[in-house]
């Protein structure tokens, strides 16, 4: 039996409003649906870093929403991690967050 103890993904909120979010593992059947509040952290204990991870993320107050889900764990090939979240309002007018990765 293998055990492997890695530290938890997290995700945080450095942004002036709350950020509701999915983060999704396809592999494992997954879907973890909270809210992040300004400031705060979210740590995930139970997701597989080995699995491919998806994230779709809005704005609460806002209005703006990701339309397309991105990447941000390929353990297959880095490269198509995705850097950019790319949200729209209800206008279609775009906001365009970075992801920075540690």
């Amino acid at each position: 039996m293998k055990y492997k103890i890695s530290a938890p993904l997290e995700i945080e909120n450095l942004l002036p409003y709350d950020l509701k979010y999915k983060l999704f593992d396809k592999q494992a059947h997954f879907d973890f649906v909270g809210v992040i509040t300004k400031g705060h952290k979210c740590p995930f204990y139970t997701v597989d870093m080995n699995d491919l991870l998806g994230l779709l993320v809005s704005i609460e107050g806002m209005n703006l929403k990701s339309l397309t889900p991105v990447i941000i764990n390929n353990t297959e090939n880095t490269e198509f991690e995705d850097t950019e979240i790319h949200l729209k309002d209800k206008y279609g007018q775009p906001l365009v967050l970075e992801i920075e990765y540690e």
